[in-house]
């Protein structure tokens, strides 16, 4: 006598960073955290899942969102790039709004960046550091630069990454 397994239903397959060596699966039954590459397709039905919210990468849509605010002024701050004397011999009406490149994904990130400031400001901080700084530059130098501990620098970054997945998701 053979007994037939249930599958478990798989609604959406999360991974926060390219790099990461687990993901999580949002089951019918919760979120489980399984091993990168270790899970197993015959458990699982992934039925249904549609094409779009098979894998949530955040981290790609963070870094496109830190070049863009990168090739604005001053970080994407707002700020005027020449004097308001200046601009007004010029005869422009605004001098608060630059001129942005456009990117439909880069805005709709930094709306979901906003939304997170309203709620941990931190989080927002440590996200625009983040993503604006050169390359080269480390975490931990950004961290005691804004006077924080690595661990609780680390710990605003995973936070403001995953309510910009949510944002990102539910918007």
């Amino acid at each position: 006598m053979t007994t037939q397994v249930k599958k478990i239903k798989v609604f959406e397959i999360e991974q926060i960073t390219p790099g990461a060596r687990h993901v999580w699966l949002r089951t019918e039954f919760g979120r489980i955290r399984k091993e990168a590459g270790q899970v197993d397709t015959k458990k699982y039905d992934f039925s249904e899942m549609d094409g779009t919210d098979k894998f949530v990468l955040v981290e790609k849509e963070l870094l496109n969102w830190g070049k863009w605010l990168n090739k604005c002024t001053v970080g994407g701050l707002g700020f005027p790039s020449q004097s308001t004397l200046v601009t007004a011999l010029q005869g422009s009406r605004s001098t608060t709004t630059p001129s942005l490149p456009t990117d439909e994904n880069a805005e709709r990130t930094e709306r979901a960046v906003k939304r997170v400031e309203t709620q941990r400001k931190a989080s927002s901080d440590v996200l625009r550091k983040h993503y604006t700084r050169d390359l080269d530059t480390k975490a931990a130098i950004i961290a005691k630069e804004m006077q924080l501990p690595l661990r609780t620098y680390n710990y605003y970054l995973n936070l403001g990454r995953k309510k910009v997945e949510f944002f990102l998701k539910n918007a």
